[in-house]
């Protein structure tokens, strides 16, 4: 049996959201952004959900945020184990919105 693929809204969904910006983005360690980041892009009603997702990743060791000035900022963890488990989320939420997956060489997206 298929595990189901998460709806938009979902934690699952908006987890993979994250790690997917956050990917393709290269934000790895020196290269950061500003956690009000995250949820551009996504549907407006489900924004409020970031804050608990985004310390739920901080907690499961996927993201490291820290105060930046006056604003907090995000990055991805890229230890190997955190980008094998990682990668996992972000191409379930991908397959989701119809987006090939990553390779976790992320070799789409080096330029």
């Amino acid at each position: 049996m298929q595990a189901r693929k998460p709806k938009e809204g979902d934690d699952q969904h908006i987890r993979g959201f994250i790690l997917n910006k956050l990917y393709l983005g290269g934000y790895f360690g020196k290269k950061h952004t500003d956690v009000d980041n995250m949820p551009k892009g996504y549907p407006p009603e489900y924004r409020g959900k970031f804050p608990k997702i985004i310390k739920e990743l901080k907690r499961d060791g996927y993201v490291t945020v820290f105060p930046h000035g006056s604003e907090k900022h995000i990055f991805a963890i890229s230890s190997s184990e955190k980008i094998d488990s990682g990668i996992l989320i972000c191409n379930t939420y991908r397959e989701s919105v119809g987006l090939p997956p990553l390779n976790k060489k992320f070799r789409e997206i080096i330029k």
